[in-house]
């Protein structure tokens, strides 16, 4: 054993022990120092220091133990090669995907090659931005509007943007002309009474919005020097429209953000597909 190391083991051995211990020093605690990795091995500190200064060579048996202990291939401390362990689990942790997807791509080429093809691409990045953005948007709109009303107001608002929607021009579909829109649909003769307009409107209001857009309306009303119910209706169809038409207008954009992610993954399959048949 002590002609056929290299004068890298020693180096090796050295930044694995150091390496070791600062990626998991509860697992590897015994690698922390030249005396505590003596202590693993039952021999004293000066034979770790002759190892690492490659002024001996451990026996295969130790040398053996030295790679369990370290949880390296032999290869790593015996050649140029940067690869210290080449098991699933090993492999899993440094990429951080699970056990099972590294199984795959390792026992299958087309698989492994198909994942290089997508990942070394200039589109990738772009795609992982198409799909980052689509998800984020569906997330945080529905967060907002599950937070904001109460279900079958949701109902109804959905109802309303979907009429809008097929009503209006195109190039007249705005916040503006929505707020115009909500206002027809739930129009402030509903509520109006001689007597309790304002009862009846903060009833609905009440009955159809969350606890949180509830008060952030009022907050808003109790602004107003006139507090009228039709001052806090329109206070309430303006906060709506805001509140609202990005999200309902989400859904109906949704096939054209699904439209650039499909449009680029059937690019990278095509590229794919002729890089295939010329490389064969």
């Amino acid at each position: 054993m002590e002609s056929n190391l290299t004068c890298k083991f020693g180096e090796k051995l050295k930044k694995l022990r150091k390496s070791r211990y600062n990626e998991n020093p509860k697992h590897f605690n015994y690698c922390h120092t030249q005396e505590t990795f003596a202590e693993k091995f039952g021999c004293g500190r000066e034979t770790i220091v002759n190892w690492e200064r490659n002024n001996t060579s451990p026996s295969l048996n130790d040398f053996i133990e030295i790679c369990k202990k370290l949880e390296c291939e032999p290869n790593y401390l015996l050649s140029e090669s940067n690869v210290k362990s080449q098991t699933i689990d090993f492999i899993a942790q440094v990429l951080g995907i699970s056990i099972i997807s590294t199984e795959r791509i390792t026992q299958n080429t087309f698989v492994a090659q198909l994942l290089n093809h997508f990942i070394e691409s200039k589109e990738f990045l772009q795609l992982t931005d198409y799909i980052h953005e689509f998800l984020l948007s569906e997330y945080v709109s529905k967060e907002i509007f599950q937070t904001s009303y109460e279900s079958n107001f949701r109902m109804e608002l959905e109802d309303i943007f979907a009429k809008f929607y097929y009503d209006t021009f195109p190039l007249e579909r705005n916040e503006e002309h929505f707020q115009s829109y909500l206002k027809r649909k739930i129009p402030f003769n509903r509520f109006e009474n001689n007597s309790n307009s304002l009862d009846i409107l903060d009833d609905y209001l009440n009955r159809n919005l969350s606890s949180d857009t509830y008060k952030q309306i009022y907050l808003i009303f109790e602004d107003y020097t006139t507090k009228t119910a039709e001052t806090l209706y329109n206070i309430f169809i303006y906060d709506t429209a805001s509140r609202t038409y990005d999200i309902l207008l989400n859904k109906y954009i949704r096939d054209i953000k699904l439209t650039q992610i499909t449009q680029t993954i059937t690019n990278l399959l095509i590229s794919f597909q002729f890089r295939t048949i010329n490389n064969s």
